[in-house]
């Protein structure tokens, strides 16, 4: 082991946990008011990711000349605000559609199958029409450059999404702590049936929480775009690795889920870097899919919850 690493290690780390741990937020902040597991944000994240590499980069061209030139149809930061705003608009629809009066009395395991079929068509249309032109890479909404953090270099993209998901973070806490809605969000994600005896509009703030999540996801999926040149099924592989964070905090403790982010950024910069030795990718990803699947259990038993005392007591 190459200690003197360490410190680039952990910094370097909580960057890569900032990437994957914007998508967690929104799966929580989802399943907290449907008791449903949104793969749907999945689908967004591509769709954001595709939207905002199209408008940073300008749309697929047809000739052979047109390879490899980026022609930007607006500015990045104009392309990450829109790009937002789509996922929120979105998010709304499908919320909407789950939250309406005749799909919202469906089982949840009804309710998540419709989940999946939403990041199954969301993601495959999107795929479809949404094609950026241009370079692989796409350009971050923070400028080229870095910043030196102790002895390491981190680029202003990577420092800027640590940044953005602690106030998104920070931001969500005094909403859900201080306002009204907030607080009838944590009536709802306790007991649904109390919380609209009580008055809350179940299917308005529902719809508006879905709002939300679809923004989060549309901005995870852009930045990790822009930080990370991947095609269409490395995007699906930040899915899959957000929704395993998710399932850390149970889909529920959004401070877990971060935790979780947190180990399996620094534990995929020590393994890139070489901190452990040489490894190949498919023992590196062996690696990380294990401490996932041990970081849920752990959770788990420190949470004292199993799947059937979760079924009770939602009975």
């Amino acid at each position: 082991m190459q200690l003197d690493l360490v410190p680039e290690i952990v910094v370097l780390g909580l960057t890569v946990a900032a990437l994957y741990g914007m998508l967690p937020v929104a799966i929580v902040l989802t399943y907290r008011i449907s008791r449903t597991i949104a793969f749907v944000h999945g689908g967004i994240a591509i769709f954001g990711a595709l939207t905002y590499a199209y408008l940073a980069r300008g749309p697929a061209g047809t000739t052979a000349e047109d390879f490899g030139r980026n022609d930007p149809i607006v500015a990045t930061k104009l392309a990450l605000l829109l790009t937002i705003g789509g996922g929120a608009v979105v998010g709304v629809a499908f919320g909407a559609l789950v939250m309406s009066r005749w799909m919202a009395e469906l089982p949840g395991m009804t309710l998540t199958v419709v989940s999946i079929a939403g990041l199954l068509v969301i993601g495959n249309l999107s795929g479809y029409y949404i094609r950026p032109g241009g370079l692989s890479s796409t350009p971050s909404p923070f400028g080229d450059g870095g910043t030196r953090v102790g002895d390491v270099v981190v680029t202003h993209h990577r420092l800027a999404a640590f940044v953005v998901l602690c106030v998104l973070v920070a931001a969500l806490a005094l909403f859900l702590s201080r306002t009204y809605t907030g607080l009838a969000i944590r009536a709802i994600a306790d007991d649904v049936e109390a919380s609209v005896w009580c008055g809350a509009k179940l299917r308005l703030i529902g719809t508006g929480v879905y709002g939300v999540s679809g923004a989060v996801a549309a901005l995870a999926g852009a930045m990790y775009a822009a930080a990370v040149a991947e095609p269409v099924d490395g995007l699906l592989l930040l899915m899959v690795r957000g929704m395993l964070i998710a399932v850390v905090g149970g889909l529920r403790s959004l401070p877990l889920a971060l935790a979780g982010a947190v180990v399996y950024g620094i534990l995929e910069t020590a393994l890139v870097v070489g901190f452990f030795g040489e490894v190949t990718a498919g023992t590196r990803e062996i690696t990380l899919s294990g401490t996932l699947l041990a970081l849920i259990v752990i959770a788990a038993r420190f949470r004292r919850e199993t799947f059937f005392l979760l079924e009770r007591r939602q009975a």
